[in-house]
C-alpha cells in the first residue's frame, strides 16, 4: 500500500502576484478573518510541495507590484492592513482564470453548439476588437463578422469577466440544438456525433 501523499500541482509560471489575485477573487475581495493572503499562500505551498513557501519579502514585493499596476488597493486601519481588488485587478484575475480554463481538455460533446453574437456600436471599435480576441482565445470559431461558435459551454469565469467589463450589454448567448450541415464545424473542432459513430 502506497501511503505517500500526492502533492498538488501549481500551474507553470504561477507567481505570487497571481496567487494574491486568485485569493482575493475567491474570498470576495476582502480578507478572511482567519488568515492573510500571505499565510494562505504559504499554507498552500507547504501542502503542495512540503517546502515552507515564499519569503515575506517576495510577498511584499508582489503586493507593491500589484498596487503599482493599480490591480489592488492597500488600506490601513490602526495596525491592520487590508487588501482590496480594484476593478482592473478583478478583470485581470478573471482573464487569467479564463485563459487557464481554455487550456484544459474539454468534456465530451453534448451535440449542442454555443453561439455568441454581439452588436457593438462603431464608436466602441476597441471594445469590439477586444471582445473578438477574447472569444477566439476561448476557442470560438468565427461564423460571420460578429457571430462565433464553439461546441462546449462557456466557462463561468468568462461570463463573469464579460459582466464585470461591461461588454455583456452588447452580447447574446445561444445554445443551438440543431444546425444544418454542421459536418465542417465538427471536423474543425475534431468532434464526432453519436449518429456518426
Amino acid at each position: 500500500m502506497n501511503l505517500k501523499r500526492e502533492r498538488a500541482k501549481f500551474p507553470i509560471n504561477y507567481s505570487i502576484s497571481r496567487a494574491i489575485l486568485d485569493i482575493l477573487l475567491d474570498i470576495g475581495e476582502s480578507l478572511p478573518l482567519f488568515e492573510s493572503p500571505y499565510q494562505h499562500i504559504r499554507r498552500l505551498h507547504r501542502e503542495a510541495t512540503g517546502a515552507p513557501g515564499p519569503a515575506m519579502w517576495r510577498y511584499n514585493r508582489a503586493i507593491r507590484y500589484l498596487n503599482y499596476r493599480k490591480l489592488l488597493k492597500i488600506a490601513t486601519e490602526g495596525d491592520r492592513t487590508f487588501l482590496k481588488l480594484t476593478k482592473k485587478g478583478k478583470l485581470n484575475g478573471l482573464l487569467q482564470r479564463v485563459a487557464e480554463a481554455g487550456k484544459g481538455k474539454p468534456k465530451k460533446w453534448d451535440e449542442k453548439w454555443r453561439l455568441i453574437t454581439w452588436d457593438i456600436p462603431e464608436s466602441s471599435h476597441l471594445q469590439r476588437n477586444h471582445l473578438r480576441r477574447f472569444v477566439k482565445n476561448l476557442g470560438f470559431h468565427q461564423l460571420q463578422k460578429s457571430v462565433f461558435i464553439r461546441p462546449h459551454e462557456i466557462p463561468g469565469d468568462a461570463v463573469t469577466y464579460l459582466e464585470e467589463s461591461g461588454l455583456i450589454k452588447f452580447i447574446r448567448f445561444m445554445r443551438v440544438d440543431r444546425m444544418d450541415n454542421d459536418k465542417v464545424l465538427q471536423r474543425k473542432f475534431g468532434l464526432q456525433s453519436e449518429k456518426d459513430r
